[in-house]
């Protein structure tokens, strides 16, 4: 039902905001997510990609370990929140997809980029789409929201001044 609601939200914003591509996030496995202790949502700036993808689809087929400081990380904090214990300095791609599955993520740029995000952009796209950001939110109903991404223009910032703050009354 999750990746139902998800799939009709994201045609209607990509339809809404005339984006020729779009990269799709949010839970990697519903069945898993739903089932989860604590419901994580991790927030990241935008993929590093051209054209339209599906990132969870992607992620968990990948052949190799690839996006491994981002998705490696992501797979030991989940971990870690989860159920604690030693903390895995080595996450193999089976680490990494068992441990994706539990949870849901969102960038807040729904369109590519580079390998370093321009946070003007990325704070361009998520004021023009908080009304959609704020509604996938809801979707996943977590406990908890981590905020990733380094450097200038936080995402934490963005998602509390721009979006968590937006009455849903008018979508």
């Amino acid at each position: 039902m999750i990746i139902e609601q998800q799939n009709i939200l994201f045609s209607k914003w990509q339809e809404k905001r005339k984006y020729n591509d779009f990269i799709k996030d949010g839970v990697f496995c519903e069945e898993e997510y739903v089932k989860q202790p604590l419901k994580i949502l991790y927030v990241l700036k935008e993929a590093n990609w051209n054209g339209s993808v599906n990132l969870c689809e992607w992620i968990l087929s990948e052949p190799k370990s690839g996006y491994w400081r981002t998705w490696n990380n992501i797979a030991r904090w989940t971990k870690a929140l989860i159920e604690g214990g030693e903390y895995p300095h080595y996450v193999s791609k089976t680490d990494k997809s068992y441990w994706v599955k539990k949870i849901a993520f969102l960038n807040l740029k729904k369109v590519g980029g580079g390998a370093k995000a321009n946070k003007d952009e990325i704070s361009e796209y998520a004021i023009r789409d908080k009304k959609f950001i704020k509604e996938q939110i809801l979707l996943y109903n977590p406990d908890v929201i981590i905020c990733c991404g380094r450097g200038q223009g936080k995402n934490a910032d963005l998602l509390y001044n721009e979006v968590l703050t937006l009455s849903l009354i008018h979508i």
